[in-house]
């Protein structure tokens, strides 16, 4: 088999946070460029990667922001 990331391995399944972190590591991107392009507060999504909860708003508007994220 060819040789392939981690990321790759990852391709099926659920997104958590520490899985949508490792991703925008591996392909370079920093949270205020995902924050530009999903219009996600950078907080937001810092929260969302580190699955602080408490932190984050109604579920409705997080499963949103999940959604615009991965």
């Amino acid at each position: 088999r060819e040789h392939h990331s981690a990321v790759d391995e990852e391709s099926t399944g659920e997104f958590d946070g520490p899985r949508l972190r490792r991703t925008r590591l591996f392909r370079g991107f920093e949270i205020q460029q995902i924050a530009d392009v999903t219009k996600v507060s950078g907080a937001h999504l810092r929260n969302i990667e580190e699955e602080n909860f408490a932190d984050l708003p109604a579920e409705v508007y997080v499963r949103g922001f999940v959604t615009a994220y991965a």
